[in-house]
């Protein structure tokens, strides 16, 4: 039986979602599953009830309260939280500790606990518009001194060889699991014949919301059954001028908790537009397969590939208005799309159930 630890120092986002669902996948693959996770991450219940986890130790990290408490949250982890972390597992050697989303303190838990092989996911191979320098750091440390890294679009197997100059050999292909821990309910269809458009996440420049904006001016000029939501964290206020004096446009300008996100997916006649500047993957795409959403996204990055190579979805030029118009008008004049491309996601979801995706890793890593 391989003894893994899970290492995922985040609160919140898709990265508490990913880390869990990663674990029971390697647990119902015969795995003995530890996890060191945040004290403050969004899903502590969850983990908590798991019985399929071993044991979760929890470091205190910032709890969102400021620069002040984050050096303090730091200094604790420098002076006191490394030393308490390795003794609590100095008894126990792994087999793996994979690290599911890169963050400063999950080098040293790489670093401290005993583990025949150090592990890390890349997500963003390429770094995006939105990436800083804290990013690009922990991505070179990270490729340092992992034995093996996985990526969740195999066309950036080369990538990220040729960026870190890692052996091909030691870069696997895992894709994304399923998004269905969010899918709670099955919703009762009303007889709302709107076509609603949804841009979900956190709001940066890359994501294409200039491009948005302008799009759906065009679109609301010409046909009056279309709405757009934009919800998700982040500074909106760069884009207030390209939305203001459109109709049918409603901000949900804050964090959205896991048990909110079934909100906004469970629409009918749903369309969630991606017209990212640039990319690599999104856990948004599997979140609008579970809810059999449209989904319209820019051909940039992986977005394709994961999915299914492009057999589902439609897709527009990144930065391209026109391209991005002509997209969400055909949905709107094919009734049938929906039909259609619920079919194709509920076929493709089955191979990302995440026993069989983390299956697939453990024999190659």
């Amino acid at each position: 039986m391989k003894k893994i630890l899970v290492n995922y120092i985040g609160k919140s986002g898709g990265g508490p979602a990913f880390a869990l669902e990663f674990a029971k996948g390697l647990a119902i693959n015969g795995c003995e599953v530890y996890a060191v996770m945040s004290e403050f991450v969004d899903n502590r219940e969850l983990w908590n009830r798991c019985e399929l986890i071993k044991d979760v130790y929890y470091v205190k990290t910032n709890e969102f309260r400021g620069k002040k408490y984050y050096v303090k949250a730091q200094l604790d982890f420098i002076l006191k939280g490394r030393r308490k972390l390795k003794q609590y597992f100095k008894d126990i050697e792994f087999d793996y500790v994979i690290t599911t989303m890169q963050h400063l303190w999950s080098l040293d838990v790489s670093r401290l606990v005993n583990a025949k092989k150090i592990v890390w996911i890349c997500h963003d191979p390429i770094p995006h518009s939105g990436s800083g320098k804290m990013d690009t750091y922990l991505g070179n440390e990270f490729a340092k001194i992992a034995d093996e890294t996985i990526v969740l679009t195999k066309s950036f197997i080369p990538v990220v060889s040729q960026r870190w100059g890692i052996s091909e050999k030691h870069i696997h292909f895992m894709p994304h699991g399923r998004q269905k821990m969010y899918k709670q309910y099955e919703m009762e269809k009303s007889a709302n014949s709107n076509i609603n458009f949804l841009f979900f996440g956190y709001l940066r420049e890359y994501k294409g919301l200039r491009i948005l904006a302008r799009a759906f001016k065009v679109i609301h000029q010409k046909y009056k059954n279309v709405t757009l939501t934009i919800a998700g964290s982040g500074d909106f206020s760069p884009y207030e001028s390209e939305f203001k004096g459109i109709e049918d446009v409603f901000v949900s300008n804050r964090y959205i908790a896991d048990d909110e996100v079934e909100e906004f997916f469970a629409k009918d006649n749903l369309v969630v537009v991606m017209p990212y500047l640039d990319a690599t993957q999104s856990g948004v795409s599997l979140m609008a397969m579970e809810f059999g959403a449209v989904i319209i996204a820019s051909n940039t990055g992986g977005l394709k590939e994961q999915l299914n190579d492009g057999k589902i979805g439609l897709y527009c030029e990144p930065g391209d208005v026109d391209s991005l118009v002509d997209q969400m008008e055909k949905v709107i004049t094919t009734s049938e799309i929906f039909a259609t491309e619920n079919e194709k996601m509920k076929k493709y979801l089955d191979n990302l159930e995440w026993d069989k995706v983390t299956k697939k890793m453990l024999n190659e890593i």
